[in-house]
């Protein structure tokens, strides 16, 4: 039998959207996933952030008979235009579709030039399909995919994955890439590790929750260890929905990293319940080479935070900005902002912001993902949706009920620039970034955040 030409393709960000490349960029670890899943065959991997060859030049140049397109929701319009390229090729490749959002709403990718879209168990999934391709068998009922059959496309349920089966990456891309390549601001070069699947908290505006048929399952440590020892690069990002879920795996994971002596820095996400309640585990971890942390504070009352299912109170939030600021742990602070709130709510969050000692702080408007359960409660805000690049977290898709959209946006670039204005913040980014490079990196935030309320007026 002979190997298959498959491209692992994972595009760039849209032109509509703010591009945080200069900030935060992140080895493609599903295309590695993709590479580790189908060793038989010959895998091109193409990251559309990092590399400049046009996937459908690298199709012809190559020929290519499968294309494996990973895509977000910001992405869905630029994903299906791909595949439409690619079926107008003389030699027209097979195309599928896979992905985080294509696993909570595959229609979304159903398209006359898409062959499938993989949902659930998508690694499983795709070596099988990959194999019958290879054997020239159908593959139209393979779990966990929905395959296009004439105009109509079949979807395959599928049993949920087993942690324990999905494989160990290598991370060669950040281990051969240069020094500036994969960053978290000035976490340079960093490589990303998931431990977990899918998420315990029950948040009704989180895409997260919905993943993975609303399970959680844990790798095991020992291969979790077997990973990190393949990376040669100090840091690492862990990006789990949430690491912080289960204390004595925690405490196993940092007496493994011990063990085996590596030499690490970590940046992981967590929760404030957990962490304002378990001070000792994040001292443990900070023992063992936590950096940083990133926490969804999200709002800044009880009452809001309940009202979305939250498992924390503004008590944790607090707690955790103080156990953050003592162990020198650097937080990045998220927080969500609602169209319906009004004027003085945007000052009660930029008094609060102002008051703590948070030093990053990110914001994101309150959006209705498709598929959430605030998206159930609400059908009507996804009707006739065909601007998918629309939902980067920022855009409004309902007017504001007490102000202008333009009133809207200006508060939200000023709470984005407010912790920069803080004497602690800029002693803070002198210390850790030199002269040079802080006042570097404080214009170009500045100067981006410029350039997005740009795209907001030309792209509303």
């Amino acid at each position: 039998m002979e190997k298959l030409r498959i491209l692992a393709y994972k595009p760039g960000p849209v032109k509509q959207t703010i591009h945080l490349e200069y900030f935060i960029r992140c080895e493609p670890l599903e295309l590695q996933y993709l590479e580790a899943t189908l060793p038989n065959h010959e895998v091109f991997l193409l990251d559309g952030i990092t590399h400049r060859y046009p996937p459908v030049q690298a199709t012809k140049d190559y020929r290519f008979d499968v294309v494996l397109i990973t895509a977000l929701i910001t992405q869905i319009n630029q994903a299906l235009d791909l595949a439409v390229e690619l079926k107008e090729l003389q030699q027209p490749p097979i195309v599928f579709i896979g992905g985080t959002h294509a696993e909570i709403v595959p229609e979304n990718f159903y398209h006359p030039a898409v062959d499938g879209v993989f949902f659930a168990n998508q690694l499983e999934a795709i070596a099988e399909v990959i194999k019958r391709i290879q054997n020239n068998q159908d593959y139209s009922m393979v779990p966990g995919g929905s395959f296009r059959i004439g105009k109509e496309f079949k979807l395959n349920p599928c049993h949920p994955i087993v942690p324990s089966k999905i494989p160990i990456i290598d991370h060669h891309l950040v281990n051969t890439a240069p020094r500036n390549q994969y960053k978290y601001l000035y976490y340079k070069p960093i490589a990303t590790v998931k431990t977990a699947i899918g998420c315990t908290g029950k948040c009704s505006f989180c895409f997260c929750t919905e993943m993975h048929d609303k399970n959680y399952g844990a790798r095991p440590i020992d291969h979790v260890i077997e990973e990190i020892k393949n990376i040669k690069v100090e840091y690492i990002w862990i990006i789990d929905d949430n690491f912080l879920i289960n204390k004595s795996r925690i405490l196993e994971f940092c007496s493994q990293i011990e063990k085996h002596q590596l030499r690490k820095k970590f940046i992981l996400y967590g929760d404030a319940k957990f962490i304002s309640h378990n001070t000792d585990v994040i001292k443990r971890l900070r023992e063992v080479g936590l950096v940083a942390l990133i926490v969804g504070l999200e709002f800044i009352s009880d009452r809001e935070i309940k009202s979305y299912n939250k498992d924390a109170i503004v008590q944790n939030n607090n707690e955790t900005i103080q156990l953050c600021n003592e162990l020198e742990i650097d937080l990045f602070a998220l927080f969500m902002l609602d169209p319906a709130w009004r004027k003085k709510e945007f000052r009660k969050m930029a008094g609060y912001l102002w008051k703590q000692p948070i030093s990053f702080a990110l914001f994101s408007t309150l959006t209705v993902f498709p598929g959430t359960e605030i998206a159930r409660q609400n059908p009507e805000i996804h009707k006739n949706e065909t601007q998918w690049w629309r939902y980067d977290l920022l855009r409004l898709h309902q007017q504001p009920k007490h102000m202008s959209r333009t009133q809207y946006y200006g508060w939200l670039f000023f709470l984005y620039i407010l912790p920069g204005f803080k004497w602690s913040t800029m002693t803070y980014l002198l210390r850790k970034f030199g002269l040079f490079s802080g006042l570097r990196h404080a214009f170009v935030g500045f100067f981006m955040g410029v350039d997005y309320l740009i795209k907001l007026i030309r792209w509303k």
